[in-house]
């Protein structure tokens, strides 16, 4: 099969010796090419299906595939014709064709029957004669093994890659044929009922490397060359389709919905922005938790896989550019993503040109977006309250232990250090150092019915930059089903303010606000509970903490309650992979 190139949106300004575009002529521009040879055997195979085509040079050694010239109507109406038939790529666009200069092809009618009935005639085109394996060996042991040390290190990797698609070989692509390739080999060759040596003959290696092209021609790989990002590389152009540019990215998506996707990196900077490439790709959706990743000054690589995808992700900042690929494929789909990945990883090439920052619709992007893509999304979100400058941070325990993994403040990570006897409260330890803003204080004076408090917690789960405050009022020191460790409060809180604090009039805490409902019943919306201090300051005594203590009896502004409520309210994100 030719080696097609998809260009998106080619304008190459050029000044043209002879220009063959009048001023109204229009054109349904298909491909692009880089040299002639592939150009003129493009054009050869739409011109068989499609009226008026030719191939054009429209310089830098670049020729064009068009259909023209036409009327703009009828242009159009040819492009939606065609691309809906799929006689077309999606890619294919109206051009005014001012760059268009000498036309190569067709030159002639006898050239242009000649071409096309070279290509019907041509074997490689329709697809190579299928090789049937003989039980019998066409080598004995010896023959095989002096063939084999006449292939090329590239070759031995196609085998090894081969045989890794077929589900034999578990190790690296390195051309080596260790102990490992040749099991491979050896389990190969008796899924395949014939002699057993370890070494593949001639005939085998043919075989073998077919039934990975027939597997490989599913996915319909063509090379794409992107003038927007500077890139060209073979994508599973059966599989996915280009959807959309969201800087650093170029998407290609499943055509049928699947988890099927490739997107092409694009971006100048330097080894900051290639390490913040790195870190935000981690926090995708399309990236599982379970990753191994590499960063290094000049480029980074990671793999990242669950049961039910798994991503590979690699770039390079080359003369003030970030360029690479990322493909995400479906865990069961394994045979067609090895040779796939090795396919991309070989045709990938950079040249000029990189994603413009303006491209596309980041600026209207969603915030649950990045890069136009989801990012991870918690199992829940609250609030909890910091109580030493070690990092302890005390919260609502419901549900805290079933979290696999707990971030605080979105960056760091934190451990469920224990839960108390009634299940209620959850100490929490960051595991880096980090020093908070203030820590609670708990009260040496008592609070009374009627005092005024205010509330903080992050009330939109984390969207906005710094908590949110409340005003409240103390109505009882109980639960309204009666219970003695609560203070009921009116006051309106959202599911994550749970855990916050509730500071009174004196700055200190009265409280952490608990969760609205345990046994399926609601309270009113201006109704909250909050667990008592002297509730929270027993168990954390028993966790042999320090607590801090408030012995002022001063009363503090509106702006500075609302300010240490907001310093000691951390973020609390629960995950699960």
């Amino acid at each position: 099969m030719f080696k097609r190139v998809i260009a998106f949106f080619i304008w190459l300004t050029v000044t043209p010796s002879l220009s063959i575009s009048q001023s109204n002529d229009f054109w349904v521009q298909i491909e692009a090419y880089p040299n002639e040879s592939e150009a003129e055997t493009a054009a050869s195979v739409y011109g068989a299906k499609i009226d008026d085509v030719s191939a054009l040079s429209i310089g830098r050694g670049w020729y064009v595939i068009a259909i023209g010239p036409l009327e703009e109507n009828d242009a159009e109406r040819q492009l939606f014709d065609l691309r809906t038939s799929e006689i077309i790529p999606l890619y294919s666009f109206i051009s005014r064709g001012k760059n268009y200069a000498e036309k190569i092809w067709p030159k002639s009618i006898k050239d242009s029957v000649t071409n096309i009935q070279a290509l019907k005639n041509d074997s490689t085109f329709e697809g190579t004669a299928k090789i049937v394996l003989s039980s019998k060996a066409d080598e004995t042991l010896e023959e095989a093994s002096d063939t084999e040390d006449l292939l090329t290190q590239d070759e031995k990797k196609h085998l090894q890659l081969a045989l890794k698609s077929a589900g034999f070989y578990f190790s690296s692509i390195d051309g080596s044929f260790g102990s490992q390739t040749r099991e491979a080999m050896s389990a190969w060759q008796n899924a395949e009922n014939v002699l057993v040596t370890g070494v593949l003959t001639t005939a085998q290696r043919e075989y073998l490397l077919q039934q990975n092209n027939r597997i490989l021609k599913t996915l319909g790989i063509q090379r794409v060359t992107d003038f927007e990002t500077g890139v060209a590389i073979n994508l599973p152009l059966a599989i996915v389709g280009f959807t959309k540019y969201s800087p650093p990215l170029a998407h290609f998506t499943s055509r049928k919905g699947t988890q099927h996707a490739a997107y092409v990196i694009s971006k100048s900077g330097d080894e900051n922005d290639l390490g913040e490439i790195y870190e935000a790709l981690q926090s995708l959706d399309i990236m599982p938790k379970a990753s191994l990743g590499s960063l290094k000054s000049n480029q980074f690589e990671i793999t990242a896989q669950n049961d039910e995808i798994i991503t590979y992700a690699q770039a390079e900042l080359l003369d003030g550019n970030i360029k690479g690929y990322m493909l995400v494929w479906p865990t069961n789909d394994g045979s067609r993503r090895d040779g796939l990945l090795h396919n991309m990883k070989t045709s990938f090439e950079r040249f000029e040109g990189v994603l413009k920052p303006n491209i596309g619709d980041a600026k209207n992007e969603d915030l649950d977006l990045l890069f136009g893509l989801d990012t991870k999304k918690p199992e829940f979100v609250r609030s909890g309250i910091f109580i030493s400058a070690n990092g302890h941070i005390v919260t609502e325990a419901f549900g805290i232990n079933a979290c696999e993994r707990i971030t605080v403040e979105n960056n760091y990570e934190a451990r469920l250090v224990n839960i108390d006897d009634s299940g209620t409260l959850a100490l929490l330890e960051v595991k880096e150092k980090i020093v908070p803003a203030a820590v609670a204080e708990f009260p040496s004076l008592t609070d009374h019915r009627g005092d005024q408090v205010l509330g903080a917690g992050y009330s939109y789960g984390g969207r906005l930059p710094q908590p949110s405050v409340m005003k409240g009022k103390i109505e009882e020191f109980k639960s309204l089903d009666g219970q003695s460790g609560y203070v009921r409060l009116s006051m309106s809180i959202l599911p994550s303010d749970i855990g916050g604090p509730i500071l009174n009039r004196f700055g200190s805490l009265s409280g952490l606000l608990a969760i609205k409902s345990k046994n399926g019943r609601s309270l009113p919306e201006n109704v909250a509970h909050a667990i008592k201090p002297n509730k929270i300051a027993n168990f954390l005594n028993s966790e042999g903490l320090t607590l801090y203590h408030k012995n002022s009896e001063q009363l503090m502004s509106d702006f500075g309650l609302a300010r240490k409520a907001r310093a000691i309210t951390g973020l609390i994100s629960c995950w699960k992979n």
